[in-house]
């Protein structure tokens, strides 16, 4: 975002601000004008997502998994690492995920057809339900683990 500031009426100073966040709150928050640009932030790749978790109990598979499911976001792995250092047990945070952490898959349920609401249940279930998740890639010859 950009914006220009006043100082004692005669000079006009330009600053630039970088702020992160939701553009329909933060807008809300800001006085107008300003210029405001996405900028999608970089994925991490498996190296970085293991650096990322190292000290913590979480096996090589699991954070595969926690990538896969958190699109490589530095920012919603970190949401995941929170709860792991609070305390929950790694297993339930990735079984949970869909459940818990729903906005997670919103770009995703928005390549979803609007009318093709067998679809929408569809995903809805393998989705929301671990098990139906793993019959689904057992039934299907996938491995269960992987979900990318």
């Amino acid at each position: 975002m950009k914006s220009h500031c006043s100082n004692s009426g005669s000079r006009n100073h330009q600053f630039r601000f970088l702020i992160s966040g939701d553009l329909v709150y933060l807008g809300s928050l800001i006085t107008k004008p300003f210029e405001a640009k996405s900028y999608p932030l970089t994925e991490f790749g498996i190296e970085e997502t293991a650096s990322f978790f190292a000290g913590e109990s979480v096996a090589a598979t699991q954070l595969k998994e926690i990538r896969a499911l958190c699109g490589g976001s530095p920012g919603r792995m970190a949401s995941i690492a929170r709860s792991i250092r609070f305390g929950v047990n790694v297993r339930q945070v990735i079984d949970e995920i869909p459940t818990n952490r729903p906005e997670f898959f919103s770009i995703d349920w928005k390549q979803v057809p609007d009318a093709d609401e067998d679809l929408k249940r569809i995903l809805a279930v393998l989705a929301l339900d671990a098990k139906a998740r793993r019959d689904f890639a057992n039934q299907s010859h996938l491995d269960p683990e992987q979900r990318s």
